[in-house]
């Protein structure tokens, strides 16, 4: 692809946070040249409220930019010889950062997402130095001083087009974690991947068996949680062929029915008012819903297709929980008060009411008298809280030992089930544990 002819600069000011432009002018004041660069100028030009600012320093040596940054606040390099700082600083109590970098070449010298060689210069000329970026929208640079937007590689067209294309195939084929990256602009923006880009990332896809699970969650991340319908997403990975990565994924899309409905429900649970950490693992067990065997959700199905996902057994459990008792919807109308109980010692009953109220439910009448008993046992939100301890063993003579959780599970058992009178749970203990 060849790059697209460049505009000419566009003058605009973008406002900053004073406390960035007060770095911004003192580093000008020692002839530094500034640029903003990446997301924070992209999201700018597309009204999206932006927070992580990004900084190219020019002219300035690494050890002077080192020694200018360090008197704002605490100062951290970001891998080794990377040229790049994340600076730390503390602003009416709350602590903000800042990215800083010098202009610098990346050279591919080995597999893996680290085989990289890196070389900062300070005197690069600006449209070399943007040429590395992945895609012309974020190759968009922002002189501070001159209040201008510079664009080498036609940036600006294609934001007005609604287009994701490559800067340059050489170095976006050298990282393939780009082809995810791109996937998820297109989901958070509403873009459309360009005939060239497509084809390049799929000539690519093979290269993502070599990077690490993690880089490739984290960008999965990106796009369920910060896109408005993620479900564009995984459209892109059937269309790029990167479901064969992904066999109970491959497996659902061809029931189209199925595939379908699950893209609903994981766009109804993006749009939620949650924080992220329960966002993420509604869509995931959202996800699961439908890796169905015989009409039956599927528990080793969703749980082979969480491992190829995160090694994050915490995450994980939290998801096959979700999914196992949203299985028990039938049932809960049956569900005894100890029923109840217990099921709040495994899971958050008011995230679970939440969670299946943007599933298909056919008696949302039934999940409203479950939450409303759970309020009555007031253990909507939390378990109950254990009436014997660790301590009150101590107390009663018992050793600590591997057979502690055994006691405790029990005198929990009987709180639940019979009575919360303490000293009634320790005479049983006493009774069934004491030699």
């Amino acid at each position: 692809m060849k790059y697209q002819k460049k505009s000419l600069p566009l003058q605009v000011k973008i406002p900053l946070p004073s406390d960035l432009e007060e770095i911004l002018i003192y580093l000008l004041s020692k002839s530094a040249k500034v640029f903003l660069v990446g997301g924070c100028v992209r999201d700018y030009l597309l009204g999206i409220k932006n927070l992580d600012y990004d900084i190219e320093v020019f002219n300035i040596s690494e050890i002077e930019l080192e020694k200018y940054l360090k008197k704002f606040g605490s100062l951290r390099l970001l891998g080794k010889n990377f040229g790049v700082y994340k600076l730390s600083i503390k602003v009416s109590n709350k602590v903000k950062t800042y990215d800083f970098s010098l202009p610098r070449t990346e050279t591919k010298i080995a597999k893996g997402h680290k085989g990289f060689k890196v070389i900062t210069h300070k005197n690069l000329k600006l449209e070399q130095a943007s040429s590395r970026r992945d895609f012309t929208i974020n190759a968009l640079m922002y002189d501070y001083e001159k209040q201008q937007i510079l664009d080498f590689f036609g940036g600006l067209k294609d934001l007005e087009n609604k287009n994701l294309a490559f800067v340059n195939a050489k170095s976006f084929c050298e990282d393939a974690l780009r082809i995810y990256r791109g996937i998820g602009f297109c989901a958070r923006f509403s873009f459309h991947l360009s005939k060239e880009t497509k084809t390049l990332c799929k000539s690519i896809k093979d290269d993502l068996c070599a990077l690490p699970k993690e880089r490739i969650f984290e960008e999965f991340k990106k796009f369920l949680l910060k896109a408005p319908k993620p479900a564009l997403a995984f459209d892109l990975m059937d269309e790029l062929l990167l479901l064969d990565f992904f066999p109970p994924l491959k497996a659902l899309n061809e029931n189209k029915k199925a595939w379908e409905e699950m893209k609903i429900t994981i766009n109804n649970l993006a749009n939620l008012n949650e924080d992220d950490g329960d966002k993420l693992y509604f869509i995931l067990a959202g996800t699961c819903l439908f890796f169905s065997d015989e009409k039956l959700i599927n528990q080793k199905i969703s749980k082979d297709f969480l491992i190829l996902l995160t090694n994050d057994k915490k995450l994980l459990n939290k998801v096959l929980a979700l999914v196992k008792f949203y299985e028990k919807l039938d049932f809960f109308g049956n569900l005894s008060d100890k029923d109840i109980k217990i099921l709040a010692k495994k899971i958050n009953i008011k995230k679970l009411c939440k969670f299946l109220e943007n599933i298909f439910l056919k008696d949302n009448k039934k999940l409203l008298d479950f939450l409303n008993r759970a309020k009555t046992l007031g253990v909507q939100n939390y378990p109950r809280k254990a009436v014997v301890n660790g301590k009150d063993l101590l107390a009663l003579g018992f050793k600590p030992s591997k057979d502690f959780k055994k006691i405790l599970d029990f005198a929990y058992d009987l709180q639940i089930s019979k009575t919360e009178e303490k000293n009634i749970l320790l005479e049983f203990v006493k009774k069934e544990f004491a030699k």
